[in-house]
């Protein structure tokens, strides 16, 4: 039997119905938003979704929530963390609305990069937050998912609707899927790489990532 697990990011108090009805019709045993929820109010509701519920800490943050935890769900040890970039690409991207990095193998991966170094242990997936574009890629033996931004009303940025990841964790690896959230429509599978969104993702083709290493049967948590 597997375990699924939905991830959000970067909810910035811009939630509505159609996006928790989305996020319970997936039926999470665990829910991970990686930061940028900003009200209490919306934290509980998230906490509302899911047997297990953990957050961290956005840039946009002032609730009393970690910056960076490890959690090990069935065996495979999953750190989260918002990360960040330098301040110079944060001014850029408001300016060129990120038309400078877009696409850019280095910029992605440079950022997965420096979120993964917060970390002193080996874990064997990143969850991210920050940059509102989602992407997924492979650092060493670390696989790395950004489910990009669960806002509705336009705070998604780039893709212009809310975005989610769900991880499914079997006994021999992991499965994950980057969906789009559109109103009228089904949960869009969402082709994505280490550069964001491919070209003619909206052609609903799926993108699975499966990690066939093989995982332990421990399951304790640490923060």
């Amino acid at each position: 039997m597997s375990k699924r697990i939905v991830i959000v990011s970067d909810t910035h108090d811009y939630l509505d119905n159609f996006v928790t009805d989305q996020i319970a019709k997936f039926r999470p045993h665990v829910l991970f938003h990686n930061g940028d929820v900003e009200k209490p109010e919306t934290l509980q509701l998230y906490a509302s979704l899911s047997p297990e519920f953990y957050a961290v800490k956005g840039d946009h943050d002032i609730l009393p929530l970690s910056h960076k935890a490890i959690r090990i769900i069935d065996g495979v040890r999953i750190g989260q963390i918002h990360g960040d970039r330098p301040k110079y690409k944060e001014r850029i991207s408001e300016i060129a609305n990120n038309s400078l990095f877009r696409g850019k193998y280095y910029y992605w991966n440079r950022f997965a990069q420096d979120a993964l170094i917060n970390f002193d242990e080996q874990i064997d997936v990143l969850l991210t937050g920050h940059l509102h574009v989602p992407f997924m890629c492979w650092i060493g033996n670390t696989f790395v998912i950004n489910p990009g931004a669960i806002a509705v009303n336009g705070r998604s940025h780039h893709l212009s609707v809310p975005t989610l990841a769900i991880l499914d964790i079997y006994k021999n690896g992991i499965e994950a899927t980057i969906f789009a959230l559109e109103k009228g429509r089904a949960p869009i599978p969402l082709p994505v790489s280490n550069q964001g969104p491919v070209p003619g993702w909206q052609q609903m083709i799926r993108q699975k990532a499966i990690w066939q290493t093989p995982v332990s049967s421990n399951n304790s948590a640490t923060a």
